[in-house]
Parts: C-alpha cells; sequence; structure tokens
C-alpha cells in the first residue's frame, strides 16, 4: 500500500521532490531511500551528518543526542549528568571531522571532541575575554584552517573563537570589540574560509568576512536580525561568491564589487520559497525548495533539478523540509528532512524511471504495469486501469479504457499483452479478449473474444486469453487460451487454425500458457506457469489443420522438462531462443537434425540471480536479462557478464514477467510491479560500481557484557580503537567474549554476506548475513588466536582487506612460562638433591657396613685379646710365679753358686720381673677397656699420686 501511495505522496502531498503537470510524466534518476526506523536508530530531529575515519555515520539531533551508525544499527550516545565522559547536551548542533580526523561535536553547551580510544567525549572549554573562563556557549560551527592544521574555528552564540590546538591559546571575536575586529552579532551561523585565508561568517546581522593578521572585518551584506543556515564558498564565472540564504531567497556576494544578487530562474533555480540550502563535501550546493530538490552544476554553472523518488513519504511530516546534505566517502547522498533520514546512490550508471503524474488513482503507474511497447516514439504502457500512450517528446500521456457504449473502446481494462504485427500494427490483449488500435480513428476493434460457456466440444472452451504472438510466416495472430492456440487471421477475424491443448499440454491438464514465441523459422515455442515447455513445427493445410511436429527437446543437466516453469522467452538475432524460469536462464538452439539442446545459466555463470522475468537484446547484440535481484548484460561473445543492482541507481521493485522492449533509438524498457517503468541507453550505461566496503568492529563485549574502556576488568587490555583494535588481550576468567562487525559503506548492507573465523580455533570459515553480525566465542584455551572477517555485498564486491584481530587468553598463574618454569627447575633441584641424599644414603650405608666390619673386626680382636688375656693370665702368670718360686730358692743359695751363675740368675731374675711387668700393664689396660669397670672419685695428695707413677714406671722400666 505504500508504494501504491508513494506517488501521490511524491506529488500531492510532498510537492517538493518534482512538480509536473496533470497528464505528463517525469523522468526519476536518483532514488531517495528512507529509512523505516530513523526516529528509534537517530533520536528526534535529526539534522546533521558525518563520517569518521572508520567509515562510520554520524547523526546529529536537535534533542535526541548523537548516533553512530554502521547502516543498519546504530549506537546512540546521550547526555548523562553523573557522567564527565557523556555527551555536554542531547542538542547535537554539528558535526565536524578535520583533516587529521578528529571529530568535533558541537552542542547547545560547548564544544566537545571524540575520543575514538576510549570512546568518551572530552570537553573543550572556551574561555570568553572580559567575561566567564571556561564557559560553555552554543556551538553552531566548527572549522578547521585551510593552512593551519592545529587551528579550529569554532561558531557560538557568544562570539567567534580561534583555538590554537597546539598551545591551548585561544582568541575570542565578539560584537563587544571596540576594536576593527569587532563582529556585528555575536551569534556565527556559518562559516568558510577562502584562498586567501580570509574567513566569511555567517552572524545574526549578516555576512561579514573576518581578515587576518591584523584583523579587521567588513561587512558584506546588509545588516538582517534574521538568522540564516550558513554561508558557503562556491566558484562562480571564475571567482569565488560567497552564498547564503536570507528570507527563503538565496543571494549571491561578488567578493570584488559586493554586489548582492539574487539566485533565481536565471541560474536555474524557479523563485520559491527556501526551506534549506547545504554545501556536500564536493563542494556542490543544494537547494531545497517548494519547487523540489536542486543541485548546482559546476559545469553548467546552473541549478538542476535533481529528481529523486521516495517510497513512504507519507511518514514524513508535510511539508518535506530538507535539513541537512552529507556526501560519504562512498559519493553517495545523505539526507536529513522532517525527523527522517535518507541516502541517494548517486552511482547510478544511468537508469531512469518513467512515472506518470496523471491524478486519477485508476491511470496511476503504480499499479502493476501489464506491458511496454514503443512505436513511433509512442511508448504504450498497459496495466489493470487501462492502456497509456506516452509520447516520448512532449511527455504528455494519453488514456484508452473499456466503455460499454462505445464499440471502438478497449475490450476490458486489464490489459496484459501487446504485440506488433507486420506492418506496425497494434495488437492488445486481456483476459477477455484481444483489441487491436486503428490509428485512423484513435479507437480499438474487437479482434477476438474467448467463448464464455463450453461448447459441444469442450476442449474449444477458451474462457480467458493468456498471451498472444504475432506469426509472420504465417500472417496471424496466435491466441492463447485455457482450450489451446488459435491462429486468428486480423483481416477476416475468422480462426486460420486450431491447436487444442491435448496435443501439446502435459497430460490433457489445464495449462496456463504464458509464454508463446513463433521464431524466425515458424518454429512455434510453448511455456506455462505449470512446468511445461513445448516446441513444433507447424504445417497448415488448406483447410486451416495443422500439423504438428514435436522437436525433442534435450533436458539440461538434472533440470526436467516439467520443472521448466517458464517466465518469458526471447529470440536474438543470431536465431538462438532464450527461455527465463524460476530456476535459471536456457539457450535453446536447434542443430541440423533438429534436435534442441539446452545451456544453462544461473549465478553461478555470472547472473545476478536465478530466477528470471524478461530478456530482451540491445542493437550492439548484448543481451538484457531482468532477474529478481538485479538486470544482467551478457556481452554478444558470450564472455563478458555484468550486474546492475538497485544500488546502482534503479528501483528495486521487481521486474515483471515478459514486460521489457527495445525503442528506435535503442533505449531499453523494463516494467516493473509496483508501478514505472525503469528505461536506459545500454551504450551510455555505465559500468556497475566499484567501490569496496571497510570492515570495522561494531562492539567488544565480554562476559556478555559491552567492553567499557573507562572500567576495563582486570586483566583485559586492548590496543587502539574499539573500531580497529590492534590486539585483545583477555585473562582466562574472561574467555566469553563477542565480536560485533560491519561492512561499512556497503551499497546494501542489509544484504552483505559475511565470512569470520578464529585462527587457532576455526577449521573454516563461518558465514552469516547481516542479521547475524556477531560472532561469540565462549571457553577458549588460553593461547594466541586472529580473528579474520570480511564482507561481500549484493553486487559482488568484497571487502580488500580483511579485518585482523589478534587475540591472546592470559593463562592463570600455574599455566604460564615463567610458573612452568620455576616448577620444572624446583623438580629438577628436587631430583638433584633427591639424587644427592641418596647418595649420600648409599655412601653413608657403605661406611657404616665398613665401621661395623670394623667394628666386628674389633670385637674378634678384643675377644680374641680377652681370651689372650685369660690364657695370659693362665698359662703365663702361673709359669712365672713358679719361676719366681724357684728364682727365690735360687737367689737363697746365690753365696754357694759361682760367679757366672749369679749374674745369670740375676738376668733370669730381670727378665722374669720385666715379664711379669708387662703382663701386669697389659691386664691393667684390658681392664681400664672393660665396659664394667666403675672408677670411684677419691681424693688423694698429688705428690703422692706422681710418687706412685714414679714408682710404678720405675719398677716397671727395664733394669
Amino acid at each position: 500500500m505504500r508504494r501504491r501511495l508513494a506517488l501521490i505522496c511524491l506529488v500531492l502531498a510532498a510537492g517538493i521532490l518534482f512538480n509536473a503537470p496533470a497528464g505528463a510524466i517525469d523522468r526519476i534518476d536518483y532514488k531517495l531511500n528512507l529509512l523505516p526506523t530513523s526516529r528509534s536508530l537517530f533520536g528526534e530531529s535529526p539534522v546533521v551528518l558525518a563520517q569518521d575515519q572508520f567509515g562510520f555515520y554520524w547523526v546529529a539531533s536537535m534533542s535526541g543526542g548523537l548516533a553512530r551508525f554502521d547502516g543498519l544499527k546504530s549506537i546512540r550516545y546521550l547526555h548523562k549528568p553523573d557522567d564527565p565522559g557523556s555527551l555536554a547536551s542531547n542538542r547535537v548542533q554539528t558535526v565536524y571531522q578535520d583533516r587529521k580526523r578528529r571529530l568535533w561535536i558541537g552542542t547547545s553547551t560547548g564544544l566537545q571532541q571524540f575520543d575514538f580510544t576510549t570512546e568518551r567525549f572530552v570537553t573543550v572549554p572556551l574561555q570568553i575575554e572580559n567575561g566567564v573562563k571556561n564557559a560553555l556557549p552554543s556551538v553552531y560551527a566548527v572549522l578547521q584552517d585551510r593552512f593551519a592544521d592545529e587551528v579550529l574555528w569554532v561558531g557560538t552564540r557568544s562570539g567567534l573563537f580561534r583555538i590554537d590546538l597546539a598551545t591551548g591559546k585561544q582568541r575570542h571575536f565578539t560584537h563587544q570589540d571596540q576594536n576593527s575586529a569587532g563582529l556585528p552579532s555575536k551569534s556565527i551561523d556559518g562559516m568558510a574560509q577562502d584562498d586567501e585565508g580570509d574567513l566569511w561568517l555567517r552572524t545574526g546581522r549578516g555576512v561579514v568576512r573576518l581578515r587576518p593578521e591584523p584583523w579587521r572585518v567588513d561587512l558584506m551584506s546588509p545588516p538582517s536580525s534574521s538568522y540564516g543556515d550558513g554561508v558557503v564558498l562556491m566558484a562562480y564565472r571564475g571567482a569565488m561568491h560567497a552564498w547564503y540564504m536570507r528570507s527563503q531567497r538565496i543571494f549571491r556576494i561578488d567578493p570584488a564589487s559586493r554586489e548582492h544578487v539574487q539566485v533565481g530562474a536565471q541560474d536555474g533555480l524557479p523563485d520559491e520559497e527556501v526551506n534549506d540550502f547545504r554545501q556536500d563535501r564536493s563542494g556542490r550546493l543544494w537547494v531545497a525548495n517548494r519547487a523540489g530538490l536542486f543541485r548546482w552544476d559546476p559545469k553548467d554553472e546552473r541549478f538542476q533539478r535533481f529528481r529523486v523518488e521516495a517510497d513512504d513519504l507519507e511518514m514524513l511530516e508535510k511539508p518535506v523540509w530538507f535539513k541537512g546534505v552529507f556526501e560519504d566517502e562512498q559519493g553517495d547522498v545523505w539526507m536529513t528532512m522532517n525527523g527522517a533520514v535518507g541516502k541517494v546512490g548517486m552511482h547510478g550508471a544511468g537508469f531512469s524511471r518513467l512515472l506518470t503524474t496523471r491524478t486519477s488513482v485508476k491511470s496511476l503507474w503504480s499499479n502493476v504495469p501489464s506491458l511496454m511497447h514503443r512505436q513511433g516514439g509512442k511508448l504504450w504502457i498497459g496495466s489493470p486501469a487501462g492502456l497509456d500512450r506516452l509520447d516520448l517528446e512532449s511527455g504528455a500521456v494519453k488514456s484508452y479504457v473499456h466503455d460499454p457504449n462505445d464499440s471502438n473502446s478497449l475490450v476490458r481494462n486489464t490489459i496484459r499483452h501487446a504485440v506488433e504485427g507486420q506492418n506496425g500494427e497494434l495488437y492488445f490483449s486481456s483476459f477477455q479478449g484481444v483489441s487491436r488500435y486503428r490509428p485512423e480513428s484513435d479507437g480499438f476493434e474487437l479482434l477476438y473474444e474467448p467463448q464464455q460457456r463450453p461448447a459441444a466440444d469442450s476442449r474449444d472452451a477458451d474462457q480467458v486469453v493468456y498471451v498472444i504472438a504475432w506469426d509472420s510466416h504465417r500472417h496471424g495472430l496466435w491466441v492463447s487460451t485455457a482450450a489451446g492456440l488459435r491462429l486468428i487471421d486480423p483481416e477476416t477475424h475468422r480462426q486460420r487454425a486450431f491447436i487444442g491443448r491435448h496435443e501439446f499440454s502435459m497430460n490433457g491438464a489445464t495449462m496456463f500458457y504464458t509464454s508463446l514465441l513463433v521464431d524466425r523459422a515458424g518454429t512455434l515455442w510453448v511455456g506455462g506457469l505449470s512446468g511445461t515447455l513445448w516446441v513444433a513445427r507447424i504445417q497448415i493445410d488448406d483447410a486451416g489443420k495443422p500439423k504438428l511436429t514435436p522437436l525433442p527437446v534435450e533436458s539440461p543437466g538434472s533440470v526436467g522438462l516439467a520443472d521448466l516453469q517458464v517466465n518469458c522467452m526471447f529470440e536474438d538475432s543470431s536465431g538462438a531462443v532464450w527461455i527465463g524460469t524460476p530456476k535459471g536462464l536456457y539457450r535453446a538452439v536447434a542443430d541440423a537434425g533438429g534436435a534442441i539442446g539446452m545451456t544453462r545459466y544461473g549465478v553461478k555463470q555470472g547472473l545476478a540471480d536465478d530466477s528470471i522475468r524478461s530478456v530482451i537484446e540491445d542493437r550492439r547484440k548484448n543481451l538484457w536479462v531482468a532477474t529478481d535481484r538485479g538486470i544482467t548484460r551478457i556481452a554478444a561473445d558470450g564472455k563478458q557478464v555484468y550486474n546492475y543492482f538497485p544500488s546502482d541507481g534503479f528501483d528495486d521493485r521487481q521486474f515483471n514477467s515478459l514486460k521489457s522492449n527495445m525503442g528506435a533509438d535503442g533505449m531499453l524498457y523494463f516494467g516493473q510491479s509496483g508501478g514505472g517503468i525503469l528505461a536506459f541507453n545500454p551504450d551510455t550505461l555505465g559500468q556497475q560500481r566499484t567501490i569496496t566496503p571497510r570492515m570495522a568492529l561494531t562492539g567488544i563485549a565480554v562476559m556478555h557484557e559491552p567492553l567499557d574502556r573507562a572500567a576495563l576488568p582486570d586483566g583485559v587490555g586492548i590496543d587502539g580503537p574499539n573500531a580497529a583494535p590492534r590486539s585483545l588481550t583477555l585473562p582466562y576468567t574472561h574467555s566469553v567474549f563477542s565480536l560485533g562487525f560491519a561492512a561499512l559503506g556497503a551499497s546494501d548492507p542489509a544484504s552483505a554476506v559475511y565470512a569470520h573465523k578464529l585462527d587457532g580455533f576455526d577449521r573454516d570459515w563461518i558465514r552469516t548475513d547481516a542479521d547475524r553480525r556477531i560472532a561469540t566465542y565462549t571457553n577458549l584455551e588460553p593461547g594466541d588466536y586472529v580473528f579474520r572477517v570480511n564482507a561481500t555485498t549484493m553486487d559482488g564486491m568484497r571487502s580488500p582487506q580483511d579485518l585482523v584481530l589478534p587475540i591472546t587468553i592470559t593463562p592463570p598463574f600455574w599455566k604460564t612460562w615463567w610458573f612452568r618454569t620455576l616448577a620444572l627447575a624446583l623438580v629438577v633441584a628436587a631430583t638433584y638433591w633427591a639424587h644427592r641424599l641418596r647418595i649420600r644414603f648409599l655412601q653413608r650405608s657403605y661406611e657404616l657396613k665398613t665401621l661395623t666390619i670394623q667394628a666386628r673386626a674389633e670385637l674378634d680382636v678384643a675377644a680374641a685379646q680377652q681370651r689372650f688375656v685369660a690364657m695370659v693370665s693362665h698359662e703365663f702368670r702361673n709359669p712365672l710365679a713358679l719361676m719366681e718360686t724357684a728364682l727365690g730358692n735360687l737367689s737363697r743359695m746365690r753365696g754357694e753358686m759361682p760367679a757366672g751363675v749369679s749374674e745369670r740368675l740375676q738376668k733370669i731374675q730381670r727378665a722374669r720381673q720385666r715379664m711379669q711387668g708387662l703382663i701386669d700393664n697389659y691386664l691393667t689396660e684390658e681392664t681400664m677397656k672393660s665396659p664394667d669397670l666403675n672408677p670411684r672419685r677419691q681424693e688423694t695428695a698429688l705428690l703422692t699420686l706422681v710418687q706412685d707413677v714414679v714408682d710404678y714406671a720405675q719398677g716397671a722400666a727395664p733394669k
């Protein structure tokens, strides 16, 4: 319903995109795509747009804060009173990115810079001379000096500020200055800088030029108390002119003569009230007034009406007011209006959409156009509401409808098909019959009307007409009905031949035959919507009886003939027949024996889609194929295939089956469901879009919580901005994380296909669509990983480089290298010391064993000594005692002995005494060694003890 009301809203309600007279047509060159949920995405009243270094779009609103948009979803930044790093105010009046890719935000309470690393807003206090220090005035304009990267100009409601970002110094220009640099007003709404370094300011009291060093102000426009919408500098006739808006009109200032000229009809701009004017990043001026939207053409130095169409404009408040115009890096133009945001794809290769602007709802092409045909500079368009004839030169449209009281009117209003006869006559069919156009009367005659009731032979019951085809070989018109095929003589209106449906239908069932073709050889091709393709040669005898010779059709691969639901058929200049089906495009060629071979073309062969709607050939023998997703051009040699998608500048409405045609001048026309005709010149059509999307991260979540750079969890580290970080470090306790991503700059973000992979974890690439632009990983083992993601858009453009993010999951301390090294060292040391202890134990065991052996030996010796002592005590002392007795007896007889005997006796006596002393000493020592010895402590005189020892020694000494 919205699509059907789009034109009414455009023409009758909106009144801003175009305003053509009744009974005419308009050409729409561009499509304005409104974001359906603008308010939820960007807040109330979005007015300003910008694009940052990563490719994100920033949309500022008058009450809803600031939004960062990735093409499908947005992140809202709002003011939080208790957060100094939040947005200073929800009223954002300007967003500006300088040449160093710093993003500046002007709010109602001051100037801020967005820090991409921390994703926080940093307030820049402004110093008002002779007033409040660190003030936060309302900022309306920000401009980087063209000749100094570190100089920033800030226009506020409290005057103009010049900020030196390198030194922090500021200068405040205000209307209170009494010197030559005083401004006529403290309100600065817009700024521009020329090649001389002069600053042009749009103030609350007119346009002024601020000249540098020494600072002086020149009033360039008459004082005006009305606020304007800025000032822009744009070349005009070789000189740079200042353009500004006052009293809802555009004026131009000649800097040399200071002459003010109102821009109007002489410049291509209708003299209507101007709603807004903006300058895009390319320097082109856009003006929105009540006559439409206009863009300055620097080549012709004139405004040209920017023909644009938008669906769903009825959701906007009326009238439509354009608030902001911005050109992104891809060259597309974004607009803010009436609480909505729209995008115009400027990469249109040369497509236009033809629309009627008649006010009769019944005649609007918002209904499905059912046919197109061009003849003599006229384009005939059929719809359920009737037939329109469009004069492409004048734009005039004439309508033809069924009138039951007029025999020269159409047989019915629902026109489904049209063909051109051999002599240029036109035939139009509806379900209820066939009409032939009579140019001499500018009316129609009934050529054929089907039977509404079954005849005796039910096979002849027609009931409805499906499709018609001209047979130049038999000079007749084939009419396909529910009963079969009839060949009608256009002169006599009589049936010349009839082929019943049982002769070419499947099992005699009633089929809807919506495709009919008679090729140059006279072969009849019949295709239907119920899985039917039937080809036969026809011969008709004088009695009108047809002779059919069915031709064998090769089944193309795994697709059987019963699967070939035919949407369209077309014979090219080489005689090949192209058959469009929902499952691909088939090229049918008959060999010398009459057998028909078929070759299939589909997405794998480069087509935009497998579902084929219509086929047409241009003058250079290139084939143009309308599919459900776009238009494919197959070069005449069949080797080159180019695809065009809605992002290339045409409406995304579905194409109609059979509804395509080429005009005498080579223009191609394709009918679209929901209204309108796509028209383009294939000779001047540009190549397909070559802009590739850029990958960026839209968010990082750790343990299911968004990563806050101001309060990172312990152990979490990120290097670089969140949109393009250089590395991510997570502790093992936070190994659950999610990464959101987007293809920024994609022609159709909703149709982009993504592939992501985590090296070290994923074996293959994981593919996903735009609805699931997130990758989540849980409980990864500690280690190093690399995340990669890329995108491919609907028009085949792939991101030139993968987004690559190294990720490190840090292990617990017991899994760290140093802990493992230390543990290994401890194990080695423990093993070493255990080995040393074992050696020492073995050594001590050996020593103990040796000592034991020695002790046992000593014990044995001691035992032997004890036995020896006992033996000595018994075996030696007794003989010695006997010797002593014998020697004593002999001593008493010494006098009776000879002298020699006495001396020997003395020697024997001394020897016995010595022997006795040794034995006594030995026995004493052994006694001292005895463990049973229990010495007693006894007092004695030292001299006495010494005398006893001496006496003992003397007694023991040998004599």
